[in-house]
């Protein structure tokens, strides 16, 4: 289920498909994953930014944050450059594989999880198709592509256990940024 969660996903982005791997367009040489891009996706914006030959995938859950940051994105006056080299898949990571509830919370999104936040008020209860990272890494990596540049994680609590689940293809990721803070989540 999970790959073809993503060869779907990745198809409706306009990418080829060499078996079951992506063929990533020529200019690509480098790849970055932001896990949780939000409303902004302030870190991959940036990094597009500055290398015209990186590809992001920004993993985002929220339908609404994904409408929103492609708003935001088409305001900006490098907004071609942007979608071109970012790569926006609405799935979730876990630890473990198949549909879940999201919680999405009330006002600021970025506290949004799979997990049910303590103290912070919860606007609806979403299902989302969640993968684990062995899964996103061995999807990604191919001949072409043989290391992430960098793996940013903003999970809201589930940051550690979706690092343990990447197997040994966390060898073939270069920097990893995580926040593995639990204290604002039940579980």
């Amino acid at each position: 289920m999970s790959e073809s969660v993503l060869q779907h996903h990745f198809t409706q982005l306009g990418f080829d498909f060499n078996d079951t791997s992506p063929v990533f367009p020529g200019w690509v040489r480098r790849l970055k994953i932001d896990v949780g891009l939000s409303d902004n996706a302030r870190n991959a914006i940036h990094w597009i930014r500055e290398d015209p030959h990186l590809l992001v995938v920004g993993i985002e859950p929220i339908p609404d944050s994904v409408e929103n940051l492609t708003a935001m994105i088409a305001q900006e006056p490098d907004k071609e450059r942007i979608l071109r080299q970012l790569a926006i898949v609405p799935i979730a990571l876990a630890g473990e594989e198949g549909k879940a509830p999201f919680y999405v919370t009330d006002g600021h999104t970025g506290y949004s999880s799979l997990l049910l936040p303590r103290d912070i008020p919860i606007a609806k209860e979403i299902e989302v198709d969640v993968i684990t990272l062995d899964t996103l890494l061995t999807f990604l990596l191919s001949s072409a592509i043989s290391r992430i540049d960098h793996l940013k994680l903003d999970c809201q609590g589930l940051d550690l256990e979706i690092l343990e689940s990447g197997n040994e293809n966390m060898a073939n990721v270069a920097a990893v940024t995580a926040e593995p803070e639990e204290a604002l989540y039940h579980g």
